[in-house]
């Protein structure tokens, strides 16, 4: 029987008077490969924050191994959790080295920083797992959107995490890197046994790689399930408001195509 690493019960959160999230149940396995998709303003990436601590819920609960995310000691989930932002700053004059090394913090001492062989060791290895060999040194300004992307991930992942959480990474790239990064992720999943969840507009990458995809609108979770039974024409266009086509690929992979 798969562990359940988060657990998630009748979670709700709202900005003020304005709500987002209502009743949410959820829970994600180890080794689970998730995508998050739907419209804006449903709630995917606040659900995401919860999930890391970053916001408190109005009611409900986010356990993670049993344990509320909130009674966590910062430190410790992130030894286990790691995080990729939707927003970036890719051009603060750090190299690839540097911004990894960041991701070291949760294993540190206090006021020890980052000189520790290990820590170097973890940085460079993790570099050359996302396919940076080479460009440690190389500052992040130098670096293509992709590959920028890529360090944020190792970033996340020298916290030598159990879990990655990734709010729309490949946003503002090309169809290339936005398969790079899919590819990377599915990789990590399958090799390194690393659990994904991540919140992506892009419906046809999410059904690529994704195993199991929750379609959120209404302020809830609307399906769950594996991207060949869930992509449907009829929920797909109740839940974007919008008419579109399900095709299917050559692999049996549904492609989901605008109307014009």
């Amino acid at each position: 029987m798969t562990e359940q690493l988060f657990d998630i019960a009748q979670l709700s959160f709202s900005y003020g008077n304005r709500e987002v999230l209502r009743e949410i149940d959820l829970s994600i396995g180890r080794g689970d490969f998730v995508g998050v998709i739907g419209p804006n303003g449903v709630g995917k990436s606040t659900l995401l924050h919860l999930m890391s601590g970053w916001l408190k819920p109005r009611s409900g609960s986010v356990a993670y191994k049993g344990r509320t995310v909130g009674e966590w000691p910062r430190r410790a989930f992130a030894q286990q959790v790691g995080v990729v932002a939707q927003h970036e700053e890719g051009l603060f004059p750090f190299t690839a080295e540097e911004v990894v090394l960041m991701g070291r913090y949760a294993h540190q001492a206090a006021l020890a920083g980052f000189d520790n062989p290990e820590d170097h060791a973890i940085a460079r290895g993790v570099l050359e797992l996302v396919g940076l060999k080479g460009m440690e040194k190389r500052r992040l300004a130098e670096l293509s959107g992709g590959e920028r992307q890529r360090v944020f991930i190792a970033r996340a992942l020298a916290q030598c995490p159990e879990v990655l959480l990734l709010d729309e990474p490949t946003s503002s790239l090309d169809l290339s890197f936005q398969r790079d990064v899919f590819r990377l992720l599915e990789r990590l999943n399958r090799e390194h046994a690393l659990t994904v969840f991540v919140v992506t507009h892009d419906i046809n990458l999410a059904a690529l790689f994704c195993r199991t995809l929750i379609v959120m609108g209404g302020k809830t979770i609307r399906a769950q399930g594996a991207p060949r039974d869930l992509l449907r024409q009829d929920l797909l266009q109740d839940v974007y408001h919008t008419p579109i086509d399900v095709l299917t690929s050559g692999d049996g992979t549904p492609v989901v195509v605008l109307r014009k």
